[in-house]
């Protein structure tokens, strides 16, 4: 269940997961949708080790500069305070290979 997050949670977010994913998206961002589907059944591959955020932009654009974001979607995944960023769409295999990597 991927958890919808107000921009200025985003920090609490992160602190209380150790291992989070969080995706930018707006609305009317077609991959973006179809990304949240694959997010669903990442988290499932996962068993669940793994915190899923969903933020929307839209609602607050401040958050595009705080993380540096230049283009949506844009995933952040957090392990530990260390924090690695993707955009674009993404496979549920390159989403597996990209989180396994910090699953250590």
């Amino acid at each position: 269940m991927l958890i919808e997050i107000n921009t200025e949670d985003i920090d609490i977010f992160l602190e209380q997961n150790d291992f989070s994913l969080i995706l930018f998206k707006t609305p009317t961002c077609r991959i973006c949708a179809s990304l949240s589907d694959i997010l669903e059944l990442l988290e499932e591959e996962l068993d669940f080790r793994i915190i899923i955020g969903v933020v929307d932009v839209t609602r607050d654009d401040s958050v595009l500069d705080k993380f540096n974001l230049t283009s949506i979607p844009t995933l952040l995944l957090n392990k530990g305070g260390n924090i690695d960023k993707k955009s674009g769409s993404m496979s549920l295999e390159e989403l597996l290979s990209w989180t396994n990597k910090y699953m250590i």
